[in-house]
């Protein structure tokens, strides 16, 4: 990250109608159901908005189209099925983490995700959280967190929605989606398959994308079980496949073409009493694209990584004071045409605490510290806290260090030397925030003043 800082002061004004105030908010939800508690607890001194349901559906067709009609995140697309990366706060697409269902899936080679690839109606709750998270959430979450959390409903239903599409340029969707559920089981089933041509003309001339047609494949399921009284197991899943021609310019046409390959599963078991919950997770992500420079040939270039994840969560509760430890450890393999074959392995050790000292004021402070075997990683921490003034006003403010690790392309690109750099050391950022809230009866304002330094 190049050295640079920043101080921006955002003003938002969320809602003036009842009906959209409902939609955007902190929903405070059961946290046995919910995989991330970290953001259920441990944000006091953040912005965080989730967008329910019903805005969810409504702009569900990819979550680079849903984020920017309900938040603040910057999109740099090349248009529909083509690589869409954010920029959160005015940092880069590698400096906002993503979430799945409380585990990272930022890539291993580029430190991001393509937006376009990420079917939002296949998620029943999608978090925005701004600003540094490091501690609670790991590498990349500078800018940002996205979070992305299958909702599971324990009650007796059987739910079917399909969704059939054409428009311009021969494209087509298929879009269906099952929910059903019992007093002890319950099932969520999401497809999704968009083809198109893709061959618009460019405006003011009669000149036509000849390379920019597209198909992609979504599959996401997931499926919970209470095996008593206190303990729940789940299993989530989910594939992308992607085929695309990348589009290029009327200066710059292009001819190449790109597919990818990304599969997660994710395994969840939670023990609950009164007063703490433990949770185990163990998941397993892989991802691969293939690149051709052109399309007509059979060279091209690939990647691919695997990654495994084990991941144990305790939280005890007393009363108002809230401790949360988690130990977590990965084993990376990356392998591909332009970087030597590799492996990284990371222990991470995670404090969380927050006390509500009073009705009114609540704060937390926590600290992370990792072990990784190619390269020295700072300790990061964040403190944070909220006072409610009144039933109208409260105001928020927090502290954090925050980081992100080199990735695999970072250290051992070949083109950088004839092993990569193996000198590449991590991006760090000191951040300071203070917000605003005034809400009342059918409407929301918010201000947000933060100062990043990186």
């Amino acid at each position: 990250m190049n050295q640079r800082k920043s101080i921006v002061l955002l003003i938002v004004l969320l809602a003036t109608l009842p009906s959209i105030a409902q939609k955007i908010g902190i929903t405070v939800l059961d946290e046995v159901i919910l995989s991330d508690v970290r953001l259920l607890h441990f944000s006091n001194g953040k912005k965080v908005a989730v967008l329910t349901d019903s805005i969810i559906k409504r702009d569900g067709t990819s979550l680079t189209n849903l984020l920017q009609f309900n938040s603040t995140i910057y999109f740099k697309e090349n248009g529909l099925g083509m690589v869409s990366s954010p920029s959160f706060r005015g940092t880069t697409a590698s400096q906002t983490a993503v979430l799945w269902n409380g585990i990272p899936i930022n890539s291993q080679l580029t430190g991001q995700i393509d937006f376009n690839t990420i079917i939002p109606r296949n998620y029943g709750s999608i978090s925005i959280r701004s600003g540094g998270g490091s501690v609670q959430f790991g590498s990349g979450a500078i800018g940002g967190s996205i979070h992305l959390d299958n909702v599971f409903r324990f009650s007796e239903h059987f739910e079917n929605e399909l969704s059939l599409g054409y428009g311009s340029f021969d494209t087509k969707s298929i879009q269906y989606s099952m929910s059903s559920g019992a007093e002890k089981t319950a099932l969520n089933l999401g497809v999704n398959y968009v083809t198109s041509a893709n061959d618009y003309t460019y405006l003011g001339t009669d000149s036509k994308n000849e390379n920019g047609a597209f198909s992609t494949f979504g599959l996401n399921a997931s499926v919970a079980r209470y095996l008593s009284d206190h303990q729940v197991l789940k299993f989530y899943h989910t594939t992308f496949l992607g085929d695309r021609d990348f589009s290029g310019t009327l200066t710059a046409p292009s001819n190449s073409k790109y597919k990818d390959v990304n599969s997660r599963n994710l395994v969840e078991w939670s023990s609950f009493e009164e007063n703490h919950i433990s949770r185990l997770k163990l998941a397993y992500l892989y991802e691969k694209y293939k690149y051709f420079a052109n399309k007509e040939s059979t060279d091209f270039s690939f990647g691919h990584t695997h990654t495994a994840i084990l991941n144990y969560d305790y939280k005890k509760q007393w009363k108002n004071f809230v401790l949360n430890g988690i130990a977590d450890y990965n084993v990376i393999t990356a392998k591909g045409s332009s970087i030597e074959e590799a492996t990284r392995n990371t222990m991470a050790v995670t404090l969380l605490m927050k006390h509500e000292l009073t009705d009114r004021f609540t704060y937390g402070a926590n600290i992370r510290k990792e072990f990784v075997d190619d390269y020295k990683n700072p300790l990061v921490f964040s403190i944070n806290g909220r006072y409610r003034a009144n039933k109208k006003y409260k105001i928020y403010l927090s502290a954090s260090k925050n980081y992100r690790i080199p990735t695999f392309n970072d250290l051992y690109w070949i083109g950088a030397g004839a092993r990569g750099n193996k000198n590449v050391r991590p991006e760090s950022s000191l951040q300071a925030e203070i917000g605003n809230v005034l809400e009342g009866k059918g409407y929301r304002f918010e201000v947000t003043a933060y100062y990043i330094a990186s």
